[in-house]
Formats: C-alpha cells, sequence, structure tokens
C-alpha cells in the first residue's frame, strides 16, 4: 500500500472521529464544567452564560447528577480533541491538492521509481522468508519445557505471555525467531525473540521478563540488558522490554502497541 493511500485511509479515520465527536457535542448539557476544592473534595459546578443577567452563572452539581460532570468533562475533551482533528485534516486535505495536482510527468516519475522500490522490497522479502525458514541454533536452557504452541506451524514456546508476543508479531508480518543465538563478544545469549523489520531487514530483539516477583531473576536480567547495551542493543532503539509479575501480568493490547511502536505498523 503506497503512502498515499495511507493516508486516504487516516483521512476515513479521522474524519469518523470528528463526525463521532461533533455528535456527542450536539448532544451534550449546556454550559462548561468548573470546579472549587473544598477541604481536600472537589465540588463541580455546571457554569454557562445567562444573557438575561448578562454574566456567567453556575449550578451545583449533586452527586445524584454526577452524570451531568461527566457529560460536561466528554464535551471538554471533545471540544479540545476537535480542534487537533480539524488540523490534521486541513493538513491531509492541503496535501491531497498538491499531490492531485502534479504534473503527469511527475506522477510517471513517481511510479518509475516504485517499480525499483517494489523491487528492492522483493528481495528483501525473499531474504527475510529464507531466513524464517533456515535452520539456527536455540537455547537448550531448561530442557524442552516447550508448551504453548504459536501461530507458526510446528513451534511452540516455554509461556504464555510468551506466546501472547509471538502471535501479535505473528498477525502483524514481522519475521522472527524464537530463543535463537545472539554471539556478544564470544558469549552466547539467547534473547526470547530474534526480530527483522520487514521494510528493511533491521535486526530487533524482545526480552520478556516474566518474573519480576524474584529479586535474582531481576538481578540477571538487569545484568543481561547491561551487556546488551554495552554492543549497541539498546531499549528504544532495537531492544523491546517487557514485565511480568503475578499482579501485572502482560496486556495483549500492550505488546500490539510496541509492536506499532517499533515497527510503524
Amino acid at each position: 500500500m503506497s503512502r498515499y493511500e495511507l493516508l486516504l485511509q487516516d483521512q476515513e479515520r479521522l474524519e469518523q472521529e470528528k463526525a463521532e465527536r461533533e455528535h456527542r457535542l450536539a448532544q451534550a448539557p449546556p454550559g462548561f464544567l468548573t470546579a472549587n476544592e473544598v477541604e481536600g473534595e472537589y465540588r463541580y459546578y455546571q457554569t454557562s452564560w445567562d444573557s438575561n443577567q448578562k454574566k456567567k452563572v453556575r449550578k451545583y452539581i449533586s452527586a445524584e447528577n454526577h452524570e451531568v460532570a461527566l457529560s460536561l468533562a466528554q464535551k471538554h475533551e471533545d471540544r479540545a480533541r476537535l480542534r487537533v482533528l480539524e488540523r490534521d485534516l486541513a493538513g491531509i486535505h492541503a496535501y491531497r491538492k498538491a499531490y492531485e495536482r502534479m504534473p503527469v510527468k511527475e506522477v510517471r516519475e513517481s511510479n518509475a521509481m516504485k517499480l525499483l522500490l517494489d523491487e528492492l522490497h522483493g528481495d528483501l522479502a525473499r531474504e527475510l522468508d529464507e531466513w524464517m525458514a533456515a535452520p539456527y541454533s536455540r537455547s537448550q536452557s531448561y530442557g524442552g519445557n516447550l508448551r504453548h504452541k504459536t501461530r507458526k506451524e510446528g513451534e511452540y514456546v516455554r509461556s504464555k505471555s510468551e506466546a501472547m508476543i509471538a502471535r501479535v508479531l505473528f498477525d502483524a508480518g514481522i519475521p522472527y525467531r524464537y530463543e535463537d543465538a545472539l554471539d556478544l563478544n564470544g558469549k552466547i545469549f539467547h534473547p526470547d525473540f530474534t526480530m527483522r523489520h520487514p521494510s528493511t531487514g533491521e535486526y530487533f530483539y524482545w526480552e520478556h521478563l516474566g518474573l519480576m516477583d524474584e529479586p535474582d531473576y531481576v538481578r540477571r536480567s538487569l545484568d543481561r540488558i547491561r551487556i546488551f547495551n554495552l554492543n549497541h542493543i539498546s531499549p528504544e532503539t532495537n531492544l523491546i522490554l517487557t514485565y511480568e509479575s503475578q499482579e501485572r501480568p502482560l496486556d495483549e493490547e500492550w505488546v500490539a502497541r510496541l509492536v506499532q511502536y517499533y515497527f510503524g505498523l
């Protein structure tokens, strides 16, 4: 899908959100929300302009009418968000206007460039397919304790959380290997996932730290991350880290957001 087609998708999404917020605003209570803090608690008021008295008047919102306060808070958010949506849509319209007026010669040159780029990306896609299919040295730690099936044919991983990560990567079309060997200055590590960016082929690594309740495990994990950093594998760059404890299990929506952040999908 071209950037222009992606832009059209963004426009459709923003216009839909704009229509929903405008519809909600049309049904919102009159006025706006104000509040006073009294002895550590907030008192909310519905404030509006009285044209007869030519001044602002406010009405206390009791606990029984708490929904009115919520609606006015939503109204405030909708108005602020609409300003952003209108700005973004204006930018999209300006870009589309310039693009659609592009001379035929420039369009042809752009299409000719696209053919070459598609050819390059096709070579990368073949390379990544071969990388995925090739045998590799997997971790032998913890024996064969691979109990959780992923969507990749014949693949099993050690934990439900790793199966979740594998599922999100698979669905997003991210090439990956599970517990592939990584040689860092003669010392072998096995990151949970070694990934390749589908557009550039760049390597990324994912470590899921699933036993954050155990101090020894945390210490060992921090030591691994330190070594990764010394070898230019760093969080926020090419190392994805997720954490889990008994009270805070891994969230699939967060995993999907991380994939979108790092791979731009």
